[in-house]
């Protein structure tokens, strides 16, 4: 899967709780893109301000729900179907969204 713009890049294993850390796409214009080794790419179904997705999944009431979905002892991942499980709460107004963006986003 080729990546766009607000799409979302999860890391599906690591060696500590970081799985599941996530950066959203931005920036591309022609390039093309694709994720790589023990990454999942995740497009949206809905649309959110820009930078809000990306802040959001590695905030900590997000990141609180996955560390039960964890498996593993010395190399830990989460699976395409446990990452289904956790529900995403963001407010609809895309201006709050993008007010929430920005603030992590400094500007």
């Amino acid at each position: 899967m080729l990546l766009k713009n607000g799409d979302v890049i999860i890391a599906d294993t690591a060696e500590d709780e970081t799985v599941g850390k996530c950066c959203e796409i931005a920036g591309l214009n022609d390039e093309k893109a694709i994720s790589g080794l023990h990454t999942m790419p995740v497009r949206p179904m809905i649309k959110f301000a820009p930078a809000f997705l990306g802040y959001y999944m590695n905030s900590e009431s997000f990141r609180d729900q996955l560390i039960p979905l964890m498996q593993g002892t010395k190399v830990t991942s989460i699976s395409k179907t446990a990452m289904q499980g956790p529900k995403l709460i963001y407010p609809e107004d895309k201006d709050e969204q993008k007010n929430i963006a920005n603030y992590f986003f400094g500007t």
